[in-house]
């Protein structure tokens, strides 16, 4: 997990010496996670409503040649609960490490307010 973390601080810092306009940032969330079973599995126990969290630091890079494009990689944690009680709780946790790319366009709502758009791919 370190070399991926180094990876990405090193891509980010070295695409801020080719592209003129840079911005970082962070977020957090809480995830409700629900889930629905089948019949055949719903006779093993109820499911139980868990939260988990969301976790991501990302980079904002204006794009020169196009006014208003940008690129965004951004580095996401996310851990999902799950929970079923048979008399005994049973609980399960997943992690994931997620590394969207996301190719976006400003577009100027006022002199405040931007609205970014953003398409891009999930590997």
């Amino acid at each position: 997990m370190k070399k991926i973390i180094a990876m990405f601080a090193a891509v980010v810092l070295s695409t801020t010496a080719v592209f003129a306009d840079f911005s970082a940032g962070a977020r957090a969330g809480v995830g409700i996670n629900f889930f629905e079973f089948d019949d055949d599995i719903a006779s093993f126990g109820d499911p139980k409503v868990k939260c988990g969290f969301t976790a991501a630091v990302f980079a904002d890079i204006d794009i020169p040649v196009v006014e208003g494009l940008v690129f965004q990689p951004e580095l996401v944690f996310a851990r999902h609960v799950f929970a079923l009680d048979e008399g005994v709780e049973i609980e399960i946790t997943s992690n994931t490490l997620d590394l969207p790319l996301l190719l976006g366009y400003k577009i100027k709502a006022g002199d405040s307010f931007t609205i970014m758009p953003f398409k891009g791919c999930l590997e």
